[in-house]
């Protein structure tokens, strides 16, 4: 009886790797996904944007918005990820040395004693040689016979990821970009793009050698529970829970450094956005189709009218360009294990508590914030970069607010080592 429950729990059971898109490390700071795409990805050191003039601010972000233009074609898309988590640091113990072991300890006592957030800034550019064909075996199809054998194939895309990755590190020089690759440490061969998606995943940095079969099968060590409104996250020395914000309504204007306030939230928090560039014709057919919308609807709402008009003019001048854009904040909390319904619900409270100071902090730039929850699971997967069709509340977007809404923008961050 037991065997048969279990069995029958097994066949509804939905295994992490089907929703994960990645196959295979083609390259040493390249992966390639199911569905033809390749992947790379840049770890941001990002601006001290608190020590900056509103001239230097705008600057910034004018430039971005000349990077995103330049990087713009229906083959591109980017993924954004700001992780803020807690840090232990350490100091090195020092004997015999007087006054300094005093200060030293006392110093060790002050950090131990407090929580320690730092923010990680990750910037993922996929190359889609397949976009604007059909999906799926049709796509392969087509692509196999117009481009030749695979081994050419994979030459030439790895070709455009190469000078994908040269433009992205020298534009943005200021922000401090590391490519995140293959990397020796020992006798095993290790991945911190690997680390980097596993971290999306499964809510903890854990090493990551790189594997023998397919990646989406290797990535996922946690277990993961989707609630109605809650993540729980198995982990083998702890429990975790969180929530999934996205937004409902996006505010008017959008503001440079408009998220600013949530790199200095007192919780952890994953905030993901993506952006998939659109060609010119189809971002001029959605504003002249919006904008015929609004007049056959007899909306007397002229401001966005004369918007619309002036975005088309934008648009058309190549000031800026069109792209589909998601947005979504997970809220991350330490939980304990639950004996019962009441407790649960008690368990639950901090979280509850950071998810409402979270949905406060984004209110105050003008949006609407929904929390996710019959879309819970598909905006926890819509977090890892090529999944596009998991994307919930997928809205056009300018460039220009675009990089408003991600200006890499981060505190200024010493070394643990090498100092002197």
């Amino acid at each position: 009886m037991l065997s048969a429950w279990r069995a029958q729990a097994l066949e509804r059971e939905h295994t992490s790797a089907e929703h994960i898109p990645y196959t295979a490390h083609v390259a040493a700071r390249v992966i390639r996904t199911g569905p033809g795409d390749y992947l790379q990805a840049f770890r941001l050191g990002g601006a001290s944007f608190e020590s900056a003039d509103d001239e230097q601010l705008n600057s910034w972000h004018e430039r971005l918005n000349v990077l995103w233009r330049n990087l713009a074609s229906p083959n591109i898309a980017l993924w954004t990820h700001v992780i803020r988590r807690p840090e232990r640091p350490t100091v090195a113990v020092t004997a015999g040395r007087g006054f300094v072991d005093i200060l030293t300890a006392r110093y060790r006592e002050r950090l131990s004693s407090e929580t320690l957030m730092v923010n990680d800034i990750y910037l993922a550019v996929l190359y889609r040689p397949l976009a604007g064909l059909t999906a799926g075996l049709a796509s392969r199809l087509l692509a196999r016979t117009s481009s030749g054998s695979p081994e050419r194939e994979l030459r030439d895309a790895l070709e455009a990821c190469a000078k994908l990755g040269q433009m992205v590190r020298a534009s943005l020089a200021r922000y401090e970009p590391e490519a995140l690759g293959a990397y020796r440490y020992g006798d095993t061969w290790c991945s911190s793009l690997l680390e980097y998606l596993a971290l999306l995943i499964n809510g903890e940095w854990r090493r990551v050698p790189l594997p023998a079969g397919p990646l989406n099968e290797a990535l996922a060590t946690t277990r993961l529970l989707f609630g109605a409104e809650t993540i729980e996250y198995r982990l083998p020395d702890a429990t975790r829970a969180g929530a999934m914000l996205g937004i409902k309504e996006y505010p008017t204007p959008s503001v440079v450094g408009m998220y600013n306030r949530l790199l200095s939230a007192p919780f952890p928090l994953l905030l993901t956005q993506s952006f998939s560039f659109l060609s010119r014709a189809a971002g001029q057919a959605l504003l002249q189709r919006q904008f015929h919308r609004m007049a056959n609807a007899g909306d007397f709402a002229v401001s966005q009218a004369v918007e619309l008009k002036e975005a088309l003019d934008g648009l058309s001048s190549n000031e800026f360009v069109m792209g589909d854009h998601h947005f979504s904040l997970q809220v991350l909390a330490d939980i304990e294990p639950a004996e019962s319904e009441q407790a649960d619900s008690w368990r639950l409270r901090e979280l509850n508590d950071q998810v409402a100071l979270a949905r406060s902090l984004l209110a105050d730039t003008g949006m609407t914030v929904a929390r996710e929850d019959l879309a819970i699971e598909a905006a926890f997967w819509a977090q890892l970069p090529g999944n596009f069709a998991m994307r919930p509340r997928k809205a056009p977007l300018t460039s220009r607010n675009f990089a408003a809404m991600a200006p890499f923008h981060n505190y200024p961050l010493g070394r643990a080592r090498g100092n002197h």
